[in-house]
């Protein structure tokens, strides 16, 4: 009987019947790897005051209805500006700038 830490391989036949091949006793090292159900690595949590106080998540951090694709968006812009920001402070001092400048364009609801 398999187990979640045990790996088999199988294949199909000439007649297209599925076959084992090999031993099915050989461990998986890591066995979180099998799961299917990983929590994703967002930088700022679905569940977060904010996303709540905008109307898209609630305090589960599940998006309200209508408000998924809202919430992607949202932790996209961040992902994007958290690396411009990281970028900038990394870069030798001769080159980087003291301050960085937003610019809001005015356009939408001002989610991002």
């Amino acid at each position: 009987q398999l187990q979640p830490h045990h790996k088999a391989n199988f294949r199909l036949s000439k007649k297209k019947s599925p076959r084992k091949d090999g031993d099915t006793s050989k461990e998986v090292k890591d066995v979180s790897r099998l799961s299917h159900d990983r929590s994703k690595i967002v930088p700022l949590s679905p569940s977060s005051e904010f996303f709540q106080k905008l109307g898209v998540s609630n305090a589960d951090g599940k998006p309200v209805n209508g408000m998924a694709s809202k919430l992607r968006q949202c932790q996209k812009f961040v992902e994007i500006v958290g690396n411009l920001v990281d970028n900038a402070s990394n870069a030798s001092p001769s080159t980087s700038p003291t301050k960085i400048r937003v610019i809001d364009m005015g356009c939408g609801r001002g989610y991002l």
